[in-house]
């Protein structure tokens, strides 16, 4: 198997070509077409290759035809990046389709002073390709044939000139180099078989401007893109209706809406708790150690009683039955004690405190007072009223909703 470069002819057809309102031609042309084809080698010799719709119609070789240089004559060696940019006049595009043993493929010529030989008559073209040489001898449609051509690259597109194609394609890269020649019993295929390209809708064929084909083309890709997208969101279902939308972000308010309903479900159970005992529990305590206040606070401290938790009046009763001379220190020691050492402070402070009935302190204290009454009986609470205010204070409500 050999490596070996070829040119093949084709042309620019009229009713597929059209300019632009910047000057430039842009169309379909027929660049090639599979069957047998005659070569004339370097060296004045004719031999046939094969171009097997096999291997001429695969995707990879499709695929190279597409976005590659366009050239007036065919250079002295493939194209490449050194020599792209002075010597392409245009490019092909990225349409191309097979037609019956055609290969049909849009393109675009830019050149001003290349667009005025095309318009003069020059529309030969001729491609410019690599291939394997495969040296299988056979029969073609009842033509023979000497080699088969294989994994075809195509590199450039080039306008020839129709009288003078064979010495115009010339590239002189090694020996195996030829160009396409027609015979005398072949008929002029391209001139004759060019057809308007067929596009399906429905099950039916449509002749279609390749321009419309193309334009479908792209609104199918469109549509495509699209549906895929559609594929990827996911479906939520809310109260107004199911809705698509990122997976991410439905991911996300899911998780918020597990967690408000997680809480809704805690609190829920915490408003069936009943906690009468518990009120009744505390408001049992807070009179007690307010009973236990009244017996050993002054008239400045009982005025605080209603804006003191059952601590801070623990504290108090510890330091107002302690001496005088460590009740500061201890103040500031019983600040920086847990509940736990306040609890017990407490219990060993109030067994020194007798236990008596705080009207008739309230009133031995009014006896006993040059100046008149220190504490004010009215404002002492009774039972009931102790358990409204343990209400308020532990739940935090405002007077007169304990009513």
């Amino acid at each position: 198997m050999s490596k070996v470069v070829r040119r093949d002819r084709g042309e620019i057809r009229n009713d597929y070509a059209y300019e632009t309102k910047e000057g430039y031609i842009k169309g379909l042309a027929v660049v090639t077409r599979t069957g047998v084809f005659t070569y004339k080698n370097m060296d004045g010799s004719i031999h046939r290759e094969l171009r097997h719709p096999d291997d001429v119609f695969i995707k990879a070789s499709f695929d190279t035809l597409k976005a590659i240089p366009i050239t007036m004559r065919h250079p002295s060696r493939l194209v490449d990046a050194e020599t792209a940019k002075s010597v392409s006049i245009g490019t092909t595009g990225e349409t191309v389709y097979p037609d019956g043993d055609l290969i049909l493929l849009s393109f675009t010529i830019t050149d001003k002073a290349s667009i005025q030989m095309i318009e003069d008559g020059e529309r030969e073209l001729s491609l410019g390709y690599e291939s394997d040489l495969l040296n299988e001898p056979g029969q073609y449609n009842g033509i023979d044939y000497d080699f088969r051509q294989t994994n075809i690259v195509y590199n450039h597109l080039a306008v020839v000139d129709k009288g003078r194609a064979g010495a115009d394609a010339r590239i002189s890269l090694d020996k195996d180099d030829c160009f396409e020649v027609k015979s005398k019993n072949e008929k002029n295929t391209i001139k004759n078989e060019v057809r308007m390209p067929i596009f399906k809708i429905d099950g039916i064929d449509y002749d279609t401007p390749p321009q419309v084909i193309n334009h479908i083309d792209k609104l199918q890709a469109k549509f495509d893109q699209a549906s895929n997208d559609a594929k990827g969101l996911k479906v939520i279902k809310l109260d107004s209706g199911d809705f698509r939308g990122d997976p991410k972000l439905i991911g996300a308010y899911e998780k918020l809406q597990g967690e408000f309903d997680a809480q809704k479900v805690k609190l829920d159970e915490a408003t069936k708790v009943d906690h009468s005992k518990a009120i009744s529990d505390g408001v049992q305590i807070r009179s007690a150690i307010i009973l236990k206040a009244q017996s050993v606070m002054d008239a400045e401290g009982l005025k605080k009683l209603d804006t003191m938790n059952d601590e801070a009046i623990m504290k108090e009763i510890i330091v107002s039955v302690a001496k005088e001379d460590v009740r500061k220190e201890l103040r500031t020691t019983l600040d920086s004690k847990s509940s736990e050492y306040l609890k017990a402070r407490y219990d060993a402070a109030i067994e020194s405190i007798p236990d008596r009935d705080p009207l008739k302190i309230a009133e031995q204290r009014k006896s006993s007072s040059p100046n008149g009454p220190n504490v004010n009986t009215d404002a002492i609470p009774d039972a009931d009223e102790a358990r409204k205010k343990m209400i308020v204070h532990n739940l935090g409500l405002s007077k007169g909703d304990t009513k």
